[in-house]
């Protein structure tokens, strides 16, 4: 198995951020051992399903617009040192 590294992008996440505007966008890295890109892909969405930072209860309004885009990935010799974090951005700005 490979170790892929995947930069995601989020967009319409009805959260906030300290106090921040909603709907927000993000993005990520995130590093996972894989037989393929596409099983990477599975796999990080996965992560990200999961993540207490974009976490909602089920029924909260807007989160039927979320979204996450992969725009890169890329088979690396190994992971990274983090498979956290986000950086926020409001989508009207």
């Amino acid at each position: 198995m490979a170790w892929y590294r995947c930069f995601v992008r989020g967009e319409d996440f009805p959260l906030q951020v300290e106090g921040g505007k909603s709907p927000l966008g993000f993005y990520t890295t995130r590093f996972a051992e894989a037989q393929s890109p596409g099983e990477a892909e599975s796999l990080v969405l996965d992560m990200l399903k999961n993540d207490p930072s974009l976490y909602l209860p089920p029924g909260t309004p807007g989160m039927e617009k979320a979204r996450v885009y992969f725009e890169e990935i890329v088979e690396v010799a190994g992971p990274g040192q983090s498979n956290a974090g986000f950086t926020f951005f409001d989508e009207d700005d």
